[in-house]
């Protein structure tokens, strides 16, 4: 394993936008809908995308996530992965599938 790249304070926060919305994509395609008003998602235990990103970042800079290489020769592509290993996790949280099984029962024509 190896260290993580030297950034920028600037480099760092443009990180940060692009992971946030990559994870909007992933959201999206949950159907981790949200605020309306403001345009933010949120995912299981009140997650947003920006909220995966910090995370993720946060995580490689204390070094619970390791940063390999040999890997990933693009050092976002492997925060992107992160992210998408975050986003699995929520996915499979029982909050995620109550909410997937709770889609609502239409009456067909003629019931009431």
């Amino acid at each position: 394993m190896s260290e993580i790249p030297e950034l920028t304070e600037e480099q760092w926060a443009e990180c940060y936008q692009r992971l946030a919305l990559y994870a909007a994509k992933k959201f999206f395609g949950y159907g981790w809908m949200g605020n309306t008003l403001t345009n933010e998602r949120i995912g299981p235990r009140a997650m947003s995308p920006a909220d995966v990103a910090a995370d993720v970042i946060t995580s490689v800079l204390y070094g619970n996530r390791q940063y390999n290489p040999e890997a990933y020769r693009d050092f976002f592509g492997f925060l992107c992965s992160a992210v998408d290993s975050e986003i699995s996790n929520l996915s499979r949280l029982r909050e995620h599938k109550a909410k997937k099984q709770l889609l609502p029962v239409l009456p067909k024509d003629g019931d009431d």
